[in-house]
C-alpha cells in the first residue's frame, strides 16, 4: 500500500492498519490485501506522537482507541471508534488543560495508556482504563523526564528509564536531568523498581517480553563521547533477563527504534543504518542479529511498525 506523506499511523495489528489523513479522516487498511477498506471522520484532531503508534485496536479488532484534542480549547479526550460504522464513543476527558491519554494497548483487562500533560511537565502515569466507564483500574506513577514506558503485550508489565544521581547529573536550562541511566520495571498498579543502574550511560527500553521477565534495551553513551565503546561489552543492544545482561550487538552509532517480542526469547527490532531502515531478528540463542528486511532512503522515523504478541 502507498500512503500520502502527510498520513500518520495511529495503530496496527495483524489484520488492520489505522491511518489518519490530513483531513482528519481515519482510514482502515486491510493488512492482507492493502485495500483501504473504510474511512470515517475522527471526531476531532487525533493526537499522534512520534516514536510509536498513538492508538490501539480492541483484541477482536472491532474498535480503535485513540486520543483527540479539542479544536476550541486545550483539552483532549480518549475515544473509541467502531471499525464497522465509524461510531465514536467518549471514554473519558483529560483531567484539565493539556492533559492527555495515549493508548498503547487494549487487552481484556482494559485500555493501557500513558496519561500526562502536553509539554512533558508531568505528572505522568501508566494506567489501565475501563473502555466502558473511563475509570482507572490500575495506575503507576512514572517520571515525566524519563524514557518510556514500554508495555508488554499482556498489558500487565512495563519498563521505563529515568535518571538517578550516580555522579553523572547534568542539569539543563529546562530543568531536566540527564542521562537516563536507570532501567526500571513494574507491574501496572505497583511501584517501579530499578533493575539496572549505569552511570554515564543513556538507556533506551525497546520491548518487554510477554511475561515481563526479559527486557530488550539499547545502551548508549550518556557522557557525549563515543571513543572506545564500539567493541565494548557494556554498550550496544542487550537482553536483560532476571538481572543478567546478554549483549546482542555491539554499539555502532546507529539508531535502534521500535521492537517487539514474538515469544519469550526472540524479538524483532528496527534500526536506522546509513540512511536505510532495517528490520532484524534477535534472540537469546542467536549469536548475531538476522536481517529480515531493508527499506532504502532517508526516512524521518522508521517505516516499520512493530507489534507484539496478542
Amino acid at each position: 500500500m502507498t500512503l500520502p506523506q502527510s498520513a500518520q499511523v495511529l495503530a496496527a495489528d495483524s489484520r488492520m492498519l489505522a491511518v489518519v489523513f490530513a483531513d482528519r479522516q481515519i482510514h482502515f487498511f486491510d493488512m492482507s490485501t492493502g485495500a483501504d477498506s473504510a474511512s470515517y471522520p475522527s471526531g476531532g484532531a487525533p493526537l499522534v506522537f512520534s516514536g510509536g503508534s498513538s492508538g490501539t485496536f480492541r483484541p477482536d479488532g472491532s474498535e480503535l482507541a485513540y486520543a483527540v484534542s479539542s479544536t476550541t480549547d486545550a483539552t483532549s479526550k480518549l475515544v473509541t471508534m467502531s471499525v464497522h460504522d465509524g461510531f465514536v464513543s467518549r471514554v473519558r476527558i483529560g483531567a484539565g488543560e493539556g492533559a492527555f491519554d495515549t493508548p498503547s494497548l487494549w487487552t481484556n483487562g482494559g485500555i493501557v495508556a500513558t496519561s500526562g500533560l502536553l509539554g512533558d511537565t508531568g505528572p505522568f502515569d501508566a494506567v489501565v482504563v475501563s473502555p466502558t466507564t473511563g475509570v482507572e483500574t490500575a495506575s503507576t506513577h512514572i517520571n515525566p523526564d524519563g524514557g518510556g514506558p514500554v508495555y508488554s503485550s499482556d498489558g500487565v508489565h512495563a519498563a521505563d528509564t529515568s535518571h538517578t544521581d550516580l555522579g553523572d547529573t547534568t542539569f539543563y536550562s529546562g530543568g531536566g536531568a540527564s542521562p537516563h541511566n536507570t532501567l526500571r520495571t513494574f507491574v501496572i498498579g505497583a511501584h517501579a523498581r530499578s533493575v539496572l543502574e549505569e552511570p554515564h550511560h543513556e538507556l533506551h527500553v525497546l520491548a518487554v517480553s510477554p511475561d515481563g521477565s526479559t527486557l530488550l534495551y539499547y545502551d548508549d553513551s550518556g557522557s557525549g563521547g563515543t571513543a572506545g565503546i564500539t567493541l565494548s561489552p557494556d554498550f550496544g543492544l542487550f537482553f536483560l533477563h532476571d538481572g543478567v545482561r546478554q549483549q546482542l550487538a555491539h554499539w555502532d552509532g546507529n539508531s535502534w527504534r521500535g521492537a517487539a517480542f514474538f515469544d519469550h526469547s526472540d524479538a524483532v527490532v528496527a534500526r536506522h543504518v546509513n540512511g536505510d531502515e532495517q528490520l532484524l531478528m534477535v534472540g537469546a540463542n542467536r549469536p548475531t542479529p538476522t536481517l529480515m528486511d531493508t527499506v532504502a532512503g532517508g526516512i524521518d522515523g522508521s517505516p516499520f511498525i512493530v507489534t507484539g504478541l496478542r
